[in-house]
């Protein structure tokens, strides 16, 4: 705030340019040697390829040279304005393979057995960033219509011949993460009621992950290097010419002088350390799980009740060093673990009210684990140079949720034309996990002393609730005449209220994370003489994304309204053409800080479409 009225920090505006390839194979492979034995085979592939550049132009306001005029404009001076070109190359493959089998007995039991074994590999061989900024930016700020615009005077902010460098910062990194799973499920009669049967299994997870990260930090020393050096094409305006954007930077031009003018630059020693070590970890999680379940069925009533164990047993490793003795050779110095076990009951009921009538029940604990990455101790620091430094860590601290499930629902079938159901549920929870920021931050991260750094990680509160409402309903129109007969329609809703308390640094309460109070759909589809068509309508209202000191920095995903539809025809049993596009009203990804009307940032991609074949053999 500024004389009493809230104003912007300043303007980031960022445009994408994004190739992007995707391809991947799929085998699947059966064999039934007898008719009791059915074996699988199951292979996929997939990879992503994205070289991608975004050139970036900002202004960042002086907090003293700002001048509020009224409650939604003002005047600015003293602002710093930043042109940045990032390049990244990302290559991610996924490989998957799983092998099992289904062996069924005369005493009509069966046995299914699977082993599985993932492996994702993710390279960035580059992700370099350079900055240029100009300093003494004068302007005007108008925070209405949505977004806001910021209009810097004069020519200046636009004059590539004024930008000196400020930093040049090459990176590269590398993850991989391999999965090895086995489980074993067994299923067999038991002479209670009519028809039950007891099933119990065992299942085991080991997941192992490591990052590594490489870069260097460099900081322009003495020279005459200006951004008119190596400009790259400028940029009209973005945003349906709303903003005006200006000078870009020409990377290889910028990468080619660094080569050749090392000399005038400083390298920041201690943020190649920290660009190098602070990210690096390596972290496994093994869980090992067993249950037992029975399906009692009495006539109209299903009963299955069970409990689930697992054990959870978790190693990290990381770096924490002191600037003064660092080297980019040190191993890995920071270790911890941790082991848990949990035990997991349930109860599941099914009643036959009538022959279309159904009502559900259940009662049920399950567990949440973080991101295990969330875990591992490590830092990653972006836009280090700038006023306001980004830091991301890990939390070896954070623990699993818990939660307490109670779930009432009921079903009515019309004929075979359509549903309606309704449900309840209520959920108890212990632990929610919540991804916190915290802004205004001076220390050292990482190795690196930054001043007024935003603060991002993962923490718990002590407990919330959630409850809520469902409504479905879908129906065949097959009483209309022909053509007509082949639409259908339907549509549902879900209205939820969350509660979080107990969050660090907080006496208030809050609503959990990435949980809307409301979420619906709708759709129409058709199908009829090979043809078939559907058009579908998404909303979702706000939900919180990260909480801050106080509610008016909390972040918030703003709501979403979208459009998708799907055409197709079908030539015979064979072969298909279809066209689907979504987010065909260019739906926008918006945030903001605590109320609507502060944004905080806002992203158009524009719609999807897709055009292919589908070929039946």
């Amino acid at each position: 705030e500024v004389d009493g009225e809230v104003v912007p920090e300043g303007l980031d505006m960022r445009q994408y340019n994004p190739p992007r390839q995707r391809s991947g194979a799929v085998a699947n492979f059966d064999w039934r040697p007898n008719e009791d034995t059915s074996l699988f085979l199951r292979l996929m592939y997939s990879k992503y390829e994205d070289s991608e550049t975004r050139d970036r132009f900002s202004v960042e306001f002086d907090e003293d040279g700002i001048v509020p005029l009224n409650a939604a404009a003002g005047t600015f001076t003293d602002a710093e304005g930043v042109r940045a070109l990032r390049t990244r190359q990302e290559d991610t493959s996924t490989f998957t393979s799983s092998v099992g089998g289904k062996f069924e007995f005369d005493n009509d039991s069966e046995l299914r057995t699977e082993l599985t074994y993932s492996r994702a590999n993710k390279r960035d061989p580059h992700r370099d960033e350079w900055g240029f900024k100009q300093e003494g930016i004068s302007g005007e700020y108008n925070l209405v219509p949505d977004p806001y615009l910021v209009v810097p005077w004069g020519e200046d902010p636009y004059d590539a011949s004024l930008y000196e460098p400020d930093f040049y910062e090459p990176e590269s990194r590398h993850a991989v993460e391999d999965l090895y799973q086995a489980r074993v499920d067994y299923m067999m009669p038991i002479e209670i009621g009519d028809g039950s049967d007891l099933q119990f299994g065992a299942k085991y997870i080991d997941r192992r992950k490591t990052n590594d990260q490489d870069g260097e930090a460099w900081e322009y020393d003495d020279g005459d290097l200006m951004l008119s050096d190596v400009a790259g094409r400028p940029i009209g305006s973005i945003w349906n010419g709303r903003y005006r954007f200006g000078p870009t930077i020409d990377g290889p031009a910028a990468n080619a002088y660094f080569n050749a003018n090392t000399g005038e630059f400083e390298e920041d020693e201690a943020g190649t350390l920290s660009t190098s070590l602070a990210g690096d970890y390596r972290i496994t999680e093994k869980i090992t799980s067993a249950y037992v379940m029975g399906r009692l069925r009495f006539g109209d009533f299903t009963w299955i009740p069970g409990v689930r164990m697992e054990h959870t047993q978790g190693h990290y490793a990381a770096y924490a060093f002191d600037l003064d003795d660092a080297s980019l050779d040190d191993p890995f110095n920071s270790f911890g673990s941790r082991s848990y076990t949990d035990f997991f009951p349930g109860l599941n009921v099914r009643f036959d009210a009538a022959e279309n009538f159904v009502v559900r029940a259940a009662a049920t604990r399950a567990i949440g684990r973080p991101n295990y990455e969330s875990l591992a101790p490590f830092v990653q620091i972006e836009d280090a140079n700038s006023s306001e430094p980004q830091v991301t860590m890990g939390n070896p601290d954070l623990e699993p949720l818990y939660s307490n499930n109670f779930d009432l629902s009921v079903e009515y079938y019309v004929g075979n034309m359509g549903l309606l159901s309704a449900a309840v549920f209520y959920k108890d929870i212990k632990n929610p996990i919540f991804e916190s920021t915290s802004s205004g931050q001076d220390g050292t991260f990482g190795g690196m002393d930054l001043v007024n750094a935003e603060i991002g990680t993962w923490t718990n509160a002590d407990s919330a609730k959630l409850k809520g409402l469902e409504l479905n309903a879908q129906y065949e129109l097959s009483f209309l005449p022909a053509p007509f007969d082949g639409f259908s329609v339907g549509g549902n809703i879900t209205f939820a209220d969350s509660e979080a308390s107990g969050l660090p640094g907080r006496d208030d309460t809050l609503p959990l994370i990435d949980q809307s109070d409301r979420v619906a759909s709708a759709q129409v589809t058709y199908e009829k003489y090979g043809f078939s068509a559907r058009l579908a309508y998404t909303y979702r209202s706000e939900q919180l994304m990260e909480v801050g000191g106080d509610p008016e920095e909390d972040i918030y995903l703003d709501r979403l309204d979208q459009w998708d539809a799907r055409l197709a025809y079908t030539f015979g049993e064979d072969l298909t053409v279809f066209v689907e596009g979504s987010n065909l009203n260019d739906a926008a990804m918006r945030t903001y800080m605590g109320y609507r009307n502060r944004l905080g940032e806002k992203e158009i991609y524009g719609a999807t479409v897709r055009l292919g074949l589908q070929y039946k053999f």
